[in-house]
């Protein structure tokens, strides 16, 4: 048996597949750029309510699905650096 330990004390996950801070940003970037996509559909097409606070927060979000890859973009770029 190998004397190597696939474990770090108190992990249950295997060592090798640990994340990465940068990894962790890319990939939150990324899940909230598709929950702002989910929501700007829930608002406009899916919901049957004619709120104008409905429209406002879809609005944002609709807003937040285009800034949002651009910062993960510019992130990324400016992360190879480091």
């Amino acid at each position: 048996l190998s004397s190597s330990k696939p474990f770090s004390e108190g992990s249950l996950l295997p060592i090798n597949i640990l994340m990465s801070l940068k990894g962790f940003h890319i990939l939150f970037i990324a899940v909230s750029t598709l929950l702002c996509i989910f929501v700007v559909l829930w608002a406009f097409v899916f919901s049957s309510y004619t709120e104008v606070s409905l429209q406002i927060f879809g609005g944002v979000c609709a807003v937040m699905a285009i800034i949002l890859p651009a910062y993960g973009i510019r992130f990324y770029r400016k992360s190879r650096e480091i």
